[in-house]
């Protein structure tokens, strides 16, 4: 049971990245709210059955989510640098400016 849990963890978490990558963020969305289900499957029976690697790969896989490193929150920051000045420019922004 613990294994089908980890697999299924495992398997969204790659989902998640790659929808991250593309920059897929609604699928993002919902992979991150399917991993969410997935690992509050985990009890404390299930975690017990599960050797080292896995467990490390669980404690990785927490530190990505939270962003400890601060990656996600600077290439949020990146993209409205990007985006930003689009916005100010855009042939598509027709107000009247008095």
């Amino acid at each position: 049971m613990s294994k089908d849990i980890l697999l299924s963890v495992y398997n969204l978490s790659v989902e998640l990245a790659s929808c991250i990558s593309e920059e897929k963020y609604d699928d993002a969305k919902q992979k991150a709210d399917l991993l969410d289900e997935q690992v509050r499957q985990f009890d404390r029976a299930a975690l017990l059955n599960l050797d080292d690697e896995q467990i490390g790969f669980l404690r990785e896989l927490a530190h990505w989510l939270t962003d400890q490193d601060g990656i996600m929150q600077e290439r949020s920051k990146n993209l409205i640098n990007i985006i930003a000045p689009l916005n100010e420019r855009s042939v598509l922004n027709h107000r009247n400016k008095y």
